[in-house]
């Protein structure tokens, strides 16, 4: 048995491979979730992929991740059973923050499938993008928020900081349509407190998942966080720039300069 999971991109059907139709193309059966499911339908089978199925439902707004994670791996190890070959299309890139990747490839052995990744556009390719900046200049932290409050990693304020799922803070709820519900923000704000100071400026950066209209941008005072929930959706990520270093390596500069 054979599972492909497959990165859509986060553009509808824009950002699909080349080598992911061809992958799709050899299975037995296909399985989707998509931000919208009926154009991702159409433009597979126009590509002459057929045993299409959306899995969407079994995704629920409300639910606990874990809760929706088993439906999904229960569906997956279903097919999988039925039909040998099967893909599985994800948005993104399956190998940035997919819990559900995680679970399988812990599975794989148990139930005897050969598992198989073709990564996709992530929001990370785009919110770089978008926000102009160089991950590689003065680095960067890229965290999910809970995991941040849990672990308590400390941060470096020099390094740029991206943290995701803020739409989720402090629930293991998901609130697909109502991302301030539960949602305990201060507690995100205060943390980030410990590195920041008060003023410093974040942004709430969402990408479009659209091909018209462009990404949202919301900057404002760190001290702010805990008001804006308005302003978060499913798709916000919060970026928190680097502090401007007061010094540097005067030794190492020098070495630098001289190799020039």
């Amino acid at each position: 048995m054979k599972l492909f999971i497959v990165g859509q991109g986060i553009k509808s059907c824009k950002q699909f491979t080349f080598e992911a139709i061809e992958v799709l193309r050899a299975q037995n059966k296909t399985l989707f979730i998509s931000i919208d499911s009926n154009q991702t339908e159409n433009f597979l089978k126009e590509q002459g992929i057929d045993h299409l199925e959306n899995i969407k439902d079994l995704y629920k707004d409300a639910s606990r991740d874990e809760e929706n994670y088993q439906r999904l791996l229960d569906k997956i190890l279903l097919e999988l059973k039925k039909n040998i070959h099967v893909g599985l299309v994800l948005p993104g890139n399956p190998r940035v923050g997919v819990t559900l990747l995680s679970w399988l490839e812990n599975l794989s052995k148990e139930n005897h499938f050969e598992l198989n990744v073709i990564p996709g556009i992530s929001s990370w390719d785009t919110i770089v993008n978008d926000l102009r900046v160089d991950p590689l200049e003065r680095g960067v932290h890229v965290l999910d928020a809970n995991r941040l409050l849990l672990f308590e990693y400390n941060l470096e304020p020099l390094t740029d900081c991206m943290l995701y799922h803020v739409c989720s803070v402090g629930t293991s709820f998901t609130y697909l349509t109502e991302a301030s519900r539960d949602n305990k923000l201060f507690m995100l704000r205060d943390y980030l407190l410990k590195f920041y100071p008060q003023e410093h400026k974040v942004t709430l950066v969402s990408s479009s998942v659209g091909s018209e209209s462009g990404p949202e941008f919301h900057t404002f005072n760190l001290s702010d966080l805990a008001s804006k929930l308005n302003l978060i959706h499913f798709g916000s990520t919060l970026y928190v720039p680097g502090v401007k270093p007061k010094k540097v390596n005067r030794e190492f500069l020098s070495f630098l300069q001289e190799g020039l």
